[in-house]
């Protein structure tokens, strides 16, 4: 949905500017259980000066956005948004969730095309408190359900960087049977644009020792097939460095 704690919308002046150069810091950004996403960001498109561009979220708790119903997203940004760092931001869910009807839900989800130039830098996706720590985020439920750590639809004018981001501590159910677009759990998905994932510092996905820092069960008789790092469409993408690692898989 088009809502949020935080919004960044549309310039309503002609001849306008996005909402620039605006910084979130060390906030509990706390979506309480009620709300689709903690984060939503769509600009205007009418020129490159009017899209929200120079935004900083960083070293925040953001947590808690949950509907059993409708897709969830810890930050979603859509259309017409360019050149943010997202960096040290905590995503988790403090109680167990259980979903009812089939979604995809995602802690940082890039949906746009249009979206350019984002650094996603040193983020914790998982567990029940900061840093990916605690007791794993519990998704529990007897549909199709989905879940993705990061998921980028990005544009191809300026790469977007994944560096350091950990995505760890999950304890996931689904019934899908999915081996297509990431599988039923994935930590960082690549539909479109260009994107260098861990280039300059690696991320980890899971752990890169022992097993069951995430759990993927799947319900159905036709297995599912989750992935660390899934590369769905794009034009040209680098990957190194990255370490997969600890996740175990059932069904």
């Amino acid at each position: 949905t088009t809502s949020g704690v935080i919004v960044f919308s549309t310039t309503a002046v002609a001849g306008g500017i996005g909402n620039d150069n605006n910084t979130i810091d060390n906030c509990d950004l706390n979506g309480g259980g009620l709300v689709n996403n903690v984060i939503y960001a769509a600009g205007s498109t009418t020129t490159l000066a009017t899209y929200n561009s120079g935004i900083v979220i960083s070293n925040n708790k953001i947590r808690d956005m949950f509907r059993a119903a409708t897709a969830t997203n810890g930050i979603l940004i859509a259309t017409a948004n360019s050149d943010w760092t997202i960096s040290g931001n905590s995503i988790y869910q403090t109680a167990s969730r259980t979903y009812t009807t089939a979604q995809t839900h995602t802690g940082i989800n890039l949906s746009v095309s249009t979206v350019n130039n984002m650094s996603i830098t040193n983020n914790y996706i998982g567990g029940n408190t900061v840093n990916a720590g605690g007791t794993a985020t519990i998704m529990n439920g007897a549909v199709n359900n989905r879940y993705r750590g990061i998921s980028l639809t990005v544009s191809t004018t300026t790469a977007s960087s994944v560096q350091g981001n950990t995505i760890t501590n999950f304890d996931f159910t689904s019934s899908t049977g999915s081996t297509t677009v990431g599988g039923p759990w994935c930590g960082i998905y690549v539909s479109a644009g260009t994107v260098n994932i861990g280039t300059v510092t690696g991320n980890t996905i899971g752990a890169a020792t022992g097993t069951g820092s995430v759990l993927s069960t799947i319900t159905t008789t036709t297995s599912g097939v989750s992935s660390g790092i899934y590369i769905d469409g794009g034009t040209l993408h680098n990957i190194a460095n990255n370490i997969i690692g600890s996740v175990n898989t059932v069904g």
